[in-house]
This record gives structure tokens, C-alpha cells and sequence, in this order.
């Protein structure tokens, strides 16, 4: 994330917050604290698993998608 940061420009008095998310619904909880945050934009990773692979690993990227009211932008991480 220090990486990432360092390389973006930053309009003045912009910030960023992290938060812990300690719900058994990690998608619900990741949508709660957005809204808490009034978050511009919510970014999350994802592996890129489709198929029998998602299916058996659910999907908090595409669950967050689908039920986040902020602005969500998930982001493919690179194949090795």
C-alpha cells in the first residue's frame, strides 16, 4: 500500500483511512465502514479465480460489487 501511495499524486487535503473489519460477512462489513468513511472509492484486489475455483472460494470482491453503495474499483492482481 506504501508503494501504491508513493506513487500517486495527491490533491490537497486528501487522505485515506484504514479500518479493521471484524464482521463474519466481510462484504457487509467492508459496505458498512465505506459508508462510514463517506468513501470516495473503495479498492480491492482479486486473485481472477472463475469458474469451480471462485465457486469454491466465494468472491468478497464481487459480493462488495454487488451490495457496496460507494464507488468500488477491483483491481486484477498479475499473473506470476
Amino acid at each position: 500500500l506504501d508503494r501504491v501511495r508513493s506513487g500517486m499524486p495527491r490533491p490537497a487535503g486528501a487522505g485515506d483511512d484504514v479500518a479493521v473489519v471484524e464482521d463474519e460477512d466481510v462484504a457487509r462489513g467492508l459496505c458498512a465502514e465505506a459508508t462510514r468513511f463517506c468513501a470516495d472509492l473503495v479498492v480491492l484486489g482479486t486473485l481472477g479465480l472463475t469458474g469451480v475455483q471462485r465457486a469454491a472460494s466465494g468472491s468478497i470482491a464481487g459480493e462488495v460489487l454487488r451490495r457496496c453503495e460507494r464507488p468500488v474499483l477491483v483491481v486484477r492482481a498479475p499473473r506470476p
